[in-house]
Parts: structure tokens; sequence; C-alpha cells
């Protein structure tokens, strides 16, 4: 990949943090893409080029620096949600029972403030994992070899009970 040379002032109390000229090269670019992509405006497949490494390096490096792949507004869920209501589509069980073992033990998941917004991921009836974002999750689901109709990953945040939800067939929300 071709690369450009750019004369950047930083403040000089950055050297007193122990940051050197190779961590700043280094660090710079990454910054600027995880911006863009918070932002979406580079998918994670385009970040991922730009960085000069693999997709699912990407999503891993998401996961490392806890940024969210998938973090829907207040009206994104809500349009999900009217989608859910207006679908006829049946869960499959192993998505019930598990999104149940979430729903039963959310009460005391939400007794710990720190995990506010976190994800909790539960396999049938037991917890896989709580994370700070869907992804690590999902990629640990994946590394178990857990079928896609046997999980399921909700938010910890106060909401009323929610309707059934399906998620792709795969059981992936990326991109």
């Amino acid at each position: 990949m071709r690369s450009i040379t750019v004369e950047v002032q930083i403040p000089e109390a950055l050297r007193e943090l122990g940051i050197s000229d190779e961590e700043i090269r280094r660090e710079v670019p990454l910054l600027l893409v995880l911006k863009r992509f918070r932002q979406g405006q580079v998918s994670s497949g385009k970040a991922a080029e730009l960085l000069g490494i693999s997709r699912r390096d990407f999503l891993d490096l998401l996961a490392k620096e806890r940024v969210p792949i998938y973090d829907p507004g207040d009206q994104e869920l809500a349009d999900e949600l009217k989608t859910v209501l207006e679908s006829d589509t049946q869960v499959p069980p192993g998505i019930q029972r598990s999104k149940d073992a979430f729903l039963h033990d959310l009460p005391e998941l939400l007794a710990n403030r720190k995990l506010d917004r976190w994800w909790a991921g539960y396999h049938l009836d037991h917890r896989v994992g709580i994370a700070r974002t869907k992804t690590e999750l999902v990629l640990e689901i994946e590394r178990r070899g857990i079928g896609p109709e046997e999980w399921y990953v909700g938010i910890i945040r106060e909401h009323i009970p929610e309707p059934e939800e399906v998620e792709s067939p795969d059981g992936r929300q990326f991109d």
C-alpha cells in the first residue's frame, strides 16, 4: 500500500507520557480508521483494508479496543422492534431457551451498574460470558462451536420485555 508523509504538530506533553515517534506513526492511522468506522464512514472490510489486516483481525481489534461493531441508536432499536412485531417468523427453541436464561438473569445483571450497556451471551441455560461488545461474545460463541440456533446475546440495560427476536440465519449482525 502506498503511503504519504504528513508533518503533524502534537503537544510536547505526549513525550512526557513516554509516547515515541514510532508509536505515533503506528497509532495515528489506527485511530483515524477507528474514528471513521465508528462514524459509519467506512465498513469493517474497508477499515481492515486501510490498516493492511484481515477483516477478522479488525473485528478482534474492535473487541480489544471495546469499539462496538453494532451500536444502535434508540430510533434504530424502535425500528427493529416494529419489524419484529410485524414478522410471523418463529424463534428457534434453542434461541428462545437462551433468551429466557438471559431474561431470568437480567435483574441480577442490572444490579451491577458497571455492566450497564454491556452484553451477556447465553447458550441454552448457561451464560457464555459478559463483554463490552456483542462482537466479543459472538466470536467466543463461534470459537466454542455453538450452533447458530442455540444462543442469544442481549444488551444489559433497563427495558421492557421485548417480543420474539430473530437474527440472521447464521446469527451474525456484522456490517
